[in-house]
């Protein structure tokens, strides 16, 4: 769900719930008995189907595209709501919380900047069990601040919030001292979705990306077979693999730990360059690209260029500028495949 809600919200969500923070900071898992009349019937009316969310701090913001005053939590924790007896309690139902999306978007933050800074929180909550609650609240803002700036309106202290003042169109924007309780889908990630399918539902230029494989008309595979280039030691399959890349469009190449992948992406790499394409190559863990980056670095300088942080792309103006003093100095040398043999 995107945690994005006005102010003046109704339905969505319930805001400035509590005095202070039971759930983001405090470590400790005590249910809190619910004597609030609107919680109460909120808890009632929003729980079929729907899961319960507590945010806090919360990032003030206007939105210029609806032209309203929002607000997005800056860390979320899943709660529940149960019965003992005639009272209703609320209690953690995750461990730990989690950085919201929409309030970290708001700070410029982009998709993966967001997934390390999520990591980096994870570590902290998990790493120090004597933290107190104050000193993880320091700890995790300073974390975010590393990355983004963020306007800090009111001093934020989890054992006495300010929900007893509540938010005018007046204030300005930043992060307050302030918390909610919203309901959402099982899963956060739908809206982000129907939007993103939404977008893609207005596209009309799908054959200039990688989507073209679906839209696109059938090219016939290539029947000529190439005889690669082998930097990297590579047995008889892999070749096959490699070749069988070059004749088809889409190829899936698998095998368990330990059959030299890496070994294999780096011989398809350079196959690729002097095919004159150019490669993206992903991984869902970084220590897959170190490998393959150090490997083809070691032997052919400058091949690949590493993008997935931050602080890489901020790096790649300073190469490239190492590149053209570096081919200004000497002969520019054409790679081809007699230089990779050499």
């Amino acid at each position: 769900m995107e945690k994005d809600i006005s102010i003046n919200v109704r339905s969505k969500a319930i805001l400035y719930p509590f005095d202070d923070d039971p759930f983001v900071f405090r470590k400790k898992d005590t249910p809190v008995k619910i004597n609030n009349e609107k919680l109460n019937t909120f808890a009632s009316v929003k729980a079929e189907g729907l899961e319960f969310f507590y945010g806090y701090p919360l990032l003030y913001y206007r939105d210029d595209r609806t032209d309203k005053q929002l607000v997005a939590p800056l860390f979320i924790i899943k709660v529940k709501f149960s019965r003992e007896g005639e009272d209703l309690l609320l209690s953690k139902d995750e461990s730990y919380p989690v950085c919201g999306i929409q309030a970290l978007s708001k700070l410029g933050l982009r998709t993966e900047e967001i997934a390390s800074i999520n990591q980096s929180i994870e570590n902290l909550f998990t790493s120090d069990p004597k933290n107190g609650e104050r000193q993880l609240a320091t700890q995790a803002l300073e974390i975010i601040e590393k990355e983004a700036g963020i306007s800090i309106i009111e001093e934020i202290n989890p054992s006495q919030l300010s929900n007893s003042k509540k938010l005018t169109k007046e204030m300005s924007a930043g992060l307050y001292n302030k918390s909610l309780i919203f309901a959402g889908e099982t899963t956060v990630f739908n809206i982000h979705l129907i939007k993103d399918l939404l977008d893609l539902k207005g596209r009309n230029d799908l054959e200039k990306t990688s989507l073209s494989f679906f839209s696109a008309s059938r090219t016939a595979d290539v029947e000529n077979e190439i005889m690669p280039i082998l930097p990297f030691p590579s047995n008889e399959y892999q070749i096959t693999a490699i070749q069988d890349i070059f004749k088809h469009s889409l190829s899936v190449i698998t095998g368990p730990p330990g059959t030299g992948k890496s070994q294999f992406i780096s011989n398809l790499i350079v196959n690729l360059f002097l095919a004159g394409k150019s490669v993206l190559f992903v991984s869902h863990t970084g220590e897959a690209v170190d490998v393959v980056n150090s490997r083809i670095n070691e032997q052919f300088r400058n091949l690949m260029l590493r993008t997935g942080k931050k602080e890489l792309r901020q790096d790649l103006k300073g190469r490239f500028n190492e590149l053209l003093a570096d081919s200004s100095k000497r002969n520019t040398k054409n790679i081809n495949a007699d230089y990779v043999h050499s």
